[in-house]
């Protein structure tokens, strides 16, 4: 049985989400920060019965899929999904994104990352300089809807930021420069009590290879340790690996995103 999850399921939905608090780092974040009934999220559950067995969000036009036994029969969410004017971009499981992805018969993903998915524990991190680096705001958004339009993540635009900050309850940092210019960001894009997901980890090209990302990844993910939180991340790039390795993050799995 699918059926859309409100408020009378979130303590099935809660319980489902902490069999797996890395994977479901985005669903549990999420819903602490917004809850169900926010125009911008939304849950439906696969039921076996009374057990949830597996769940898909929507979080504006970005859906994720999690479940966590192999071999399940994802059918009947991939018709929700395939209901939908518009699917940017769909994360989760390999085993699991390959039987979604090759059903999303009306949004075709022709760019699928195969990512490593790694944490970072305090007794582990190795952190960097931090020189030049602040804690950025709502009042940045302007100045970080430009930094990210240089290059890949074009669609990362100031509403965007903002959303993240209001809406999921998200930080970021950045390095600046002798002007006081944003040049360097990083960020998380779903909290829990426990873990934190960072993304759009960003420098633009001409500012390449100076440590700025290094700085701007120690500043945050120390203030995530302080706050309790272990720090996670996926990637696909073997240079930000490296970055990553030496700040003593460690493989934990692999993780995919699709997207158009």
């Amino acid at each position: 049985m699918i059926c859309k999850l409100e408020e009378r399921h979130r303590v099935v939905l809660t319980e489902f989400l902490a069999q797996d608090p890395y994977y479901a780092l985005f669903f549990q974040g999420n819903l602490l920060a917004m809850g169900f009934g926010h125009p911008n999220l939304e849950y439906w559950g696969s039921f076996d019965g009374s057990e949830l067995t597996a769940v898909l969000m929507r979080y504006v036009n970005n859906f994720s899929i999690l479940a966590h036994e192999e071999g399940m029969d994802l059918q009947g969410l991939i018709l929700i999904a395939n209901e939908f004017d518009e699917i940017r971009a769909l994360t989760g499981r390999p085993w699991i994104m390959e039987q979604f992805v090759s059903g999303l018969t009306r949004h075709p993903m022709s760019n699928l990352h195969h990512d490593y998915f790694c944490a970072l524990s305090a007794e582990a991190f190795q952190p960097g300089s931090v020189e030049s680096v602040r804690r950025t705001t709502v009042e940045d958004a302007e100045e970080v809807g430009v930094l990210y339009a240089q290059g890949e993540f074009k669609h990362f635009t100031a509403d965007v930021y903002r959303r993240r900050l209001l809406d999921s309850h998200c930080r970021s940092f950045a390095v600046v420069d002798e002007q006081g210019r944003i040049v360097s960001m990083a960020m998380t894009t779903a909290e829990t009590p426990d873990a934190a997901m960072i993304g759009s980890v960003y420098t633009p090209s001409e500012s390449r290879g100076r440590g700025y990302a290094s700085r701007a990844m120690s500043a945050l993910c120390a203030d995530l340790l302080a706050d309790g939180k272990k720090p996670c991340l996926f990637y696909d790039n073997p240079s930000a690996g490296v970055i990553y390795r030496r700040l003593g993050f460690q493989d934990i799995g692999m993780f995919n995103m699709a997207e158009k």
